[in-house]
């Protein structure tokens, strides 16, 4: 850009009314001319040259240049009308006009934003776009269809964020030209190591401007991201390209800060995703249809564009995202870096994270985490205690999860400022790294673009896949139909079935072993199965090598950014609620798939149209989990798995964790749970069931407020606690909008989940119940509270993960069984602790070797009328494959055939293992 005047101007805060003169195009020269001016002044014009632009010979083309032209016109107008921000607007060419007038308010006031809280103007009361008044059928010309090559527009800003955009446009294998608006040398050195010619569009400011500026007018920061976007539009119609790219993240919808008035000011709001979508509309319906203008980066955080840019080297020599490489006036940074700002500052700490110490200084030419002159500026950019600062940076919880992350690792943790600063996270939200890192929320990528942006495209490798069960094989046939030609890597500490490994191909390998003995840290993606926790050594120290661990259920919702969810967890309950509230679903019409936890893996489910994903989440899958469920459900929080989590505090945030995904969307949680009460009665987005002016379970019935629900629980919900989960589901039907009391009236036609509470049939009198899930004890005292009043044979024991069963005596001194038989392993140390306690079953205590032992043991000690329930309380493993295989063992011991819910999923056909 080029500005050059001392000629005295007059003061434009002085002006009544700011005036859109006209704008033209000349095709010989390639410039066009934009012009404005306040009041009768001098007029201001601008020049924006498009080099050796051919001009289109089509009419139509030429009438689509024309609209674009009069859009630009409108847009760049933004950097003048700044100066005086007058009350009165005047469009010389009202019919350029037409349509417009909303989307450009909405421009000028946020765009204007920061100008306004800086110079304290409301800039909302000055904004004032005429309403255009020509008839609808002279309102110009309606957006018209184009023949464009399948080509990109790439917009360049010589950092880190267009290089990795311009990296992900060439993965989608299109024809590509960078672009840039001005003369920049640091533009021109990234896109020349990136061996592509540059296309570089003039633009020169009127040169009054800067004497306005000098003068005492109206300054601060314009939406300079839009008026390039509407530069670009103009030069994909010229040079005959389909495709604007830029490459804003979603870190950018973040509002810079918030005033007292609650109104939100955004420096970045022309790089966000409001913009993104309103000036996609108007292209749409004003220019053409047939022009794609997005963001190639838009499900990106700041963090998570650092992290795939710390691995393309050769780029780290040339960028820079220090802004004083533009500064329209005043010297220019030397050296690429003026390491005092808040750019450099945020480089330094986001590079920190992906890079060494030495690496990071050798990019910018210092160590800005070591000079404690740095430290309020780190401060700022982490909302301790200052207002983020106005620049293009990441979020405040960006930085935090940067700074907790450097403050864990050796070779970063004495620097100056990460010693200040680190310690102070605590009093603060610090949000956990790894779902920053990872791709999430609304885009408008296109669909030719889609294999740039699949999930499995983000993932470096090589990549393993830890575990070789259900979860395992369902990523492997993910992967293998995602990537056919990539090499697979499965780490199973047991061998494989045999049927899975005829379906591999030449291409993949397996390990079997100790996890600990399979060379983790050579792997740059661990896709680790849910049953393998993360905590575990193995796994940490291949985080510590630069692996990154991610899980199956990620790579699904990464894949599915738009289908609407439905995430329940819970200690106990899950299971039910979430095939009741699929049940009822469909009983409502819809279209549901039940899967996660429960049913198929989430990566085994067709891709056929859903209105609703009912998903069940263990604690397994939460603890690592990146979703942005629609509706999240914690039905209620006791200590389980806490030798898998390391401990009952690390459970409960691994649990909650839910909570922090939910983000601003519902969050359903039980006010009878004073653990969740405690923990989350502080969030906005919570609403309660269980409480008296909600939907809750009152003396065995369910009320809806003071209104009785007609619900009546079938045979396959037996005992009062099932209301709870009734409760729970109907809850969520009412926050999408349905019929409350007309689902209630289906409830009595469920057929029930299978393993929980599972009625299996009669034999000479005596009941066989299948509780096969029941994995903790307080799942089993509640098995045992369905039945009460009856004689129960209790079949109890599996894996001994050390729980503690006393908190849980005193219930089952109220409902004790008529015997007690023992499962290995854990069955002996549960059978101690109930004598113990003084609980004595009439027909005493025995220990089995095995199931068929214990269920044969049990038909003995049944009489009719009686009942012989499975409730293990405990976890299934080694002795089965999982919770399923033992129930279905049960079943077939006891001599009835399982059925499984018909909702639960079908199972895609199978990857071709070829060679």
């Amino acid at each position: 850009m080029t500005v050059s005047s001392n000629q005295p101007v007059p003061d434009p805060r002085k002006a009544d009314c700011f005036r859109f003169l006209a704008c033209s195009y000349d095709p010989e020269s390639g410039i066009a001319r934009l012009s404005y001016s306040f009041d009768d002044g001098p007029e201001l014009v601008e020049k924006i040259v498009f080099p050796h632009a051919p001009w289109p010979p089509e009419a139509s083309r030429q009438a689509v240049f024309k609209r674009a032209l009069e859009l630009l016109h409108l847009v760049a107008g933004v950097s003048y009308y700044k100066a005086g921000l007058c009350r009165k607007i005047e469009v010389q060419n009202t019919r350029s006009l037409a349509g417009l007038e909303s989307f450009l308010t909405e421009l000028y006031v946020h765009g204007l934003g920061e100008l306004g809280y800086v110079n304290e103007v409301n800039i909302a009361e000055r904004v004032h776009f005429p309403r255009s008044s020509l008839p609808a059928d002279e309102m110009g010309d309606a957006a018209r269809p184009l023949i464009l090559p399948k080509r990109a527009l790439v917009a360049m800003g010589g950092g880190k964020d267009s290089l990795v955009g311009l990296d992900r446009v060439q993965g989608a294998g299109l024809e590509v030209m960078p672009i840039c608006v001005g003369s920049s040398n640091l533009i021109k050195s990234t896109v020349k190591s990136a061996a592509l010619p540059l296309l570089q569009v003039g633009r020169q400011l009127a040169p009054e401007l800067a004497a306005m500026n000098r003068a005492g007018a109206w300054n601060g920061h314009v939406p300079v991201t839009a008026i390039n976007s509407a530069i670009l539009l103009c030069a994909a119609v010229l040079y005959g390209f389909r495709y604007v790219v830029f490459s804003n993240e979603r870190s950018a919808d973040e509002a810079t800060l918030v005033t007292p008035q609650g109104i939100e000011v955004n420096h970045q709001y022309s790089k966000s995703s409001a913009f993104e979508s309103a000036f996609r509309a108007v292209i749409a319906a004003q220019v053409s249809p047939d022009i794609e203008y997005f963001s190639i980066l838009r499900p990106f955080s700041e963090l998570g564009v650092v992290q795939r840019f710390s691995a393309m080297k050769k780029f780290h020599p040339v960028f820079s995202s220090c802004n004083r490489n533009f500064h329209l006036e005043g010297p220019r940074v030397q050296g690429r870096w003026c390491l005092n700002c808040p750019k450099c500052r945020f480089a330094a700490l986001s590079l920190a994270v992906f890079l060494p110490p030495e690496e990071v200084i050798a990019i910018q030419g210092g160590d800005l985490l070591n000079d404690p002159d740095q430290e309020q500026g780190f401060r700022a950019l982490c909302g301790l205690g200052r207002d983020k600062p106005f620049e293009c940076v990441g979020e405040a919880g960006e930085s935090r999860a940067a700074l907790a992350a450097l403050g864990g690792r050796e070779r970063w943790s004495r620097h100056v400022i990460v010693q200040a600063l680190a310690p102070e996270l605590r009093r603060v939200d610090v949000p956990p790294l790894e779902p920053l890192l990872q791709p999430a929320g609304e885009h408008f990528i296109p669909a030719c673009f889609t294999d740039a942006d699949s999930p499995t495209a983000m993932l470096a490798v090589p990549v393993a896949i830890l575990g070789a069960g259900r979860e395992g094989q369902a990523a492997w046939r993910f992967l293998r139909e995602s990537n056919p030609q990539d090499s697979i890597t499965l780490i199973a500490e047991t061998e494989p079935e045999a049927d899975f490994i005829g379906q591999l191909s030449a291409r993949d390998h397996v390990l079997t072993g100790p996890l600990a003995e399979a060379g983790l840290h050579r792997f740059k993606t661990l896709i680790r199965s849910p049953g393998i926790s993360p905590y575990r050594s193995s796994l940490q120290r291949a985080i510590k090598a630069g692996a990154r661990i991610t899980t199956p259920s990620n790579l699904w919702f990464a894949a599915h950014p738009r289908e609407r969810t439905i995430c329940i967890t819970g200690t106990k309950g899950k299971s039910t609620t979430s095939s009741l509230l699929a049940f009822l679903l469909e009983s409502l019409g819809q279209h549901v798939r039940l899967a996660g936890n429960i049913g198929l893996p989430l990566l085994d489910c067709d891709d056929r149209k859903v209105d609703w994903w009912v998903i069940e989440l263990s604690s397994y899958q939460l603890a690592d989990l990146d979703a942005s469920p629609t509706v999240s459900v914690i039905l209620n929080l006791t200590a389980e798995h806490l030798d898998w989590h390391g401990g009952e505090e690390t459970y409960r945030n691994d649990k909650l964790r839910l909570a922090r995904l939910s983000g601003q969307r519902p969050l359903l949680l039980n006010a009878a749970d004073t653990v969740l009460t405690e923990a989350l009665s502080g969030r906005d987005n919570v609403e309660w069931f269980n409480h008296a002016s909600a939907i809750h379970v009152q003396d065995g019935r369910l009320f809806d407020a003071d209104t009785e629900l007609p619900v009546s629980l079938p045979q396959s919900l037996p005992g009062v606690h099932n209301l709870t989960n009734v409760a729970a589901a109907l809850s969520v039907l009412r926050l999408l909008g349905e019929d409350v009391a007309k689902a209630a009236r289906f409830v009595s036609a469920f057929k029930g989940l299978p393993h929980r509470l599972q009625l299996l049939g009669e034999t000479e009198g005596v009941r066989y119940v299948n509780d096969s899930i029941a994995s903790t004890p307080f799942a089993t005292v509640a098995a045992l509270e369905s039945c009460a009043g009856q004689e129960v044979t209790l079949l109890v024991g599996g894996l001994d993960r050390g729980v503690d069963w006393s908190p849980y005596m005193n219930r089952i001194r109220k409902v004790p069984p008529r015997a007690i038989i023992a499962l290995p392993d854990s069955g002996p140390k549960i059978i101690r602790a109930l004598q113990q306690a003084g609980i004595s079953p009439g027909k005493g205590w025995h220990e089995a070797d095995d199931l068929a032992a214990a269920v044969g043991l049990a038909g003995k000690l049944t009489g009719p009328g009686g009942v012989v329930l499975l409730s293990p309380g405990a976890p299934s493993f080694p002795r089965f494959t999982d919770y399923r295989d033992r129930g279905r063992q049960f079943a077939e011991l006891s001599g009835f055939e399982l059925t499984e819910q018909a909702f639960a999923g079908r199972k895609k056909s199978k990857a071709a293992g070829q060679g």
